[in-house]
């Protein structure tokens, strides 16, 4: 694990970036010799013909996404030097208070609608921030609730069904 001199957040060994401030992370001498290493293996499993396998491995050891970590594995095969991995967005501490404030409300979608607009990013990545952030400020994921639209269905199908069999 690679230690964030920053926010001190543990990131993956080869991580370039950390997760949690997206702060530049240094590679050591002996991170830029495990980085040689997972070339190595990435090369062995494309030969095999695990490339989905060798995608996987890069995904694991750095932390990135899937499309970084396909593209840093074909410019690998190419004989180029991976692409950086693109810092994570980040959003203001208003637009985290309104992200808040809809998760408050019950109203996640609208959340994750408003992170992807000021972050931008792909869905996956903004659901996962936006759950992150719940989180921290202790609010429940929507649909883990009592279930009291469910009750309130079942309490009018027997009030009409009542109603029904006594007229």
């Amino acid at each position: 694990m690679t230690k964030c001199s920053i926010c001190e957040h543990a990131n993956p060994p080869l991580a370039r970036e950390c997760e949690s401030c997206g702060m530049q992370l240094s590679l050591d001498n002996d991170a830029a010799a495990a980085d040689s290493r997972i070339q190595d293996r990435v090369h062995q499993l494309v030969a095999e013909g695990n490339k989905i396998e060798a995608i996987k491995l890069y995904r694991e050891q750095t932390g990135c996404g899937l499309v970084e970590a396909k593209n840093a594995v074909e410019a690998m095969l190419r004989g180029e030097t991976p692409p950086p991995i693109a810092p994570r967005p980040q959003t203001s501490s208003t637009t985290d208070q309104d992200i808040v404030a809809l998760l408050h409300e019950g109203r996640k979608i609208e959340a994750i609608k408003l992170y992807r607009e000021q972050a931008g990013g792909g869905l996956r990545d903004a659901k996962l921030a936006v759950d992150a952030l719940a989180r921290e400020h202790g609010i429940e994921a929507a649909g883990k609730s009592g279930g009291c639209l469910g009750l309130l269905i079942i309490g009018l199908t027997l009030t009409a069904t009542a109603g029904y069999l006594l007229t």
